[in-house]
């Protein structure tokens, strides 16, 4: 999930939606209760890796909101790539 959201910056759908993200990156298997499950258990370790997490309800299911912040990336993998927010969004 590291690497996806840090090359996409931010993600806001279901679990579901993420675990079809995640299918296009990697050959692993995903469960969307898995997924929710592992990100509310590990909110903390995720922000030490500059990625901020928020698992919301609305009316019309719940939602995860992913943003990831390079400058709080303190992992020593953010200094592997240049992955800039302005690169990204012209590749967009």
């Amino acid at each position: 999930m590291y690497v996806y959201i840090q090359k996409k910056i931010d993600f806001t759908g279901t679990a579901s939606e993420l675990v079809t993200a995640l299918k296009s990156i990697s050959n692993e298997t995903f469960y969307p209760n898995r997924v929710t499950r592992d990100l509310v258990q590990n909110g903390y370790t995720l922000r030490q890796y500059g990625i901020d997490f928020l698992y919301k309800r609305t009316r019309n299911g719940r939602l995860i909101i992913l943003h990831y912040d390079r400058e709080r990336d303190s992992s020593d993998s953010k200094t592997s790539g240049e992955v800039t927010v302005n690169s990204l969004a012209l590749k967009v």
